[in-house]
């Protein structure tokens, strides 16, 4: 792979930019070892000792209407975007290859689907840019892929390629005043990286 600078490109598919190596990436939250019997990431022991059954149910928190039924061959749901100015959410699984249901928050039914290519792999994670109607879903993918999808047409538009080591793209932040978004790396036992992606 070459430099950062030799890889921009003078189009409006995401680049990488930089790479940021930390010290460390926990999977877990503090104090609550990975090992531990009956671990589930973002759940501590104190949520678990509350509950009989170890459901996390805070106070003022409603179910509100009946779930919406994946079709047969849509797996679990692993990232979820919400576009509130056009009242859309769009739910992408944990399959290859992924597929991204769109639905209608007002009426709460699915409106839309996207099935991603099949070397695009498992999407993990995912940032929405409201303003460009963009997503940008993090693969599991090796090296890992950042996917780019119109919202409007809910059609793919481009992939990009990270260089070797920098997978899977386990979450992302977005910063559209600037046009950047950030993806980090994580392997258990390997420091973590996070990935600057120019978006314009």
């Amino acid at each position: 792979p070459g430099t950062p600078a030799s890889r921009t490109r003078t189009d409006r598919d995401p680049t990488r930019l930089a790479t940021v190596v930390l010290l460390a990436c926990a999977w877990g939250p503090p104090g609550v070892p990975t090992g531990e019997p009956g671990f589930v990431p973002g759940r501590s022991a104190a949520h678990r000792a509350a509950s009989p059954d170890g459901a996390v149910r805070p106070a003022g928190f409603s179910v509100s209407g009946e779930p919406i039924a994946l079709a047969p061959g849509e797996g679990a749901v692993q990232v979820a975007l919400v576009d509130s100015s056009r009242g859309v959410a769009y739910f992408a699984t944990w399959q290859s290859p992924a597929v991204v249901v769109k639905v209608d928050l007002a009426t709460f039914a699915r409106v839309g689907t996207l099935t991603l290519d099949p070397a695009d792999g498992k999407v993990l994670s995912a940032v929405i840019d409201e303003v460009g109607n963009f997503a940008y879903f993090g693969t599991e993918s090796y090296p890992g892929r950042l996917v780019k999808v119109d919202l409007a047409t809910l059609t793919r538009v481009d992939a990009l390629v990270l260089s070797a080591g920098e997978d899977p793209l386990t979450s992302g932040v977005i910063d559209t005043a600037n046009g950047v978004a950030y993806f980090c790396s994580t392997k258990v036992g390997s420091p973590g990286l996070v990935v600057k992606i120019d978006l314009t």
